[in-house]
């Protein structure tokens, strides 16, 4: 009897040592398996930019541009120009892409960010679309100035062509905290902006000068890449900004719609579905 339980118990043993093996070997072969396919399964399931999920057929990549705009990274939710550039020329570089889209949601920035961006966009191979969101202004409007079309929600913000430089002084409050500004700087301008001081006549006549540069540069990049009289921005470069149907009426952009219309779009230019990789 003994025996015979002892036999059972191995019977077992054997079965259950069969069974570990067997699912340790399946378990190997996938390893395998995605070892030796990562590269394939990550160019199907990776975005060829951004470097997120998204599906591997995907046609469009949409570049995002949100937040305060600069060249470079300040804080977390702004938008850098470098990064948006060397997106682009990524898209440019990824053969299954066919069309590219600037999805714009920012109130602006450093100007030659937005220049920079519109710099990129014009030098791409493949279509770039704009579509402003919430908001397209100042520096961010800029930026998609040279797409082949720039579409606006009915809702958004568009334009405020203008320049600011606007910042709080706070030179009376350290009066009245008992605190002295010390000036130790080898130039009158030297220390512009600086908010502990109260801003020359100088320094105000200065700043003015070079704000009207570059509003006029301003000017002129409307003017040029929307194809509009100059007299009719300089009517517009009051700063505001316009709602997506207003935009429209004034030529600052082409449409007014939304991401589907702007697939729509690509895909009567391009001929091909337009199959959006976020």
């Amino acid at each position: 009897m003994n025996q015979l339980i002892t036999n059972i118990q191995w019977k077992k043993v054997g079965i259950g040592a069969f069974w570990a093996v067997t699912i340790l070997g399946y378990f190997s072969l996938v390893a395998v398996v995605m070892v030796y396919f990562s590269p394939i399964l990550d160019e199907q399931l990776t975005n060829p930019v951004t470097g997120e999920a998204c599906r591997g057929d995907a046609t469009v990549v949409n570049i995002p541009i949100s937040g305060s705009l600069y060249t470079y990274h300040f804080e977390e939710g702004d938008t850098a120009s470098l990064d948006i550039t060397q997106l682009i020329r990524r898209a440019n570089d990824s053969p299954n892409i066919s069309a590219i889209v600037l999805e714009i949601d920012s109130p602006g920035g450093d100007p030659t960010a937005g220049e920079e961006i519109a710099a990129a966009v014009a030098a791409s191979e493949k279509p770039v679309y704009a579509l402003a969101r919430g908001y397209a202004t100042s520096a961010a409007y800029w930026a998609g100035l040279t797409s082949k079309a720039f579409y606006a929600h009915s809702t958004s913000l568009v334009g405020s062509i203008g320049i600011t430089a606007s910042y709080v002084d706070a030179a009376e409050k350290n009066k009245r905290d008992g605190l002295t500004y010390n000036q130790l700087s080898t130039g009158k301008f030297k220390d512009l902006f600086d908010p502990n001081k109260p801003l020359t006549k100088d320094e105000r006549t200065h700043i003015e000068t070079e704000l009207n540069k570059f509003k006029e540069l301003f000017v002129d990049q409307v003017a040029t890449l929307r194809k509009l009289p100059r007299e009719e921005v300089v009517a517009l470069a009051d700063g505001s900004a316009l709602l997506g149907g207003d935009a429209k009426t004034k030529k600052l952009i082409d449409e007014v719609g939304t991401m589907t219309d702007v697939k729509k779009r690509i895909e009567a230019d391009t001929g091909t579905p337009a199959l959006l990789c976020w």
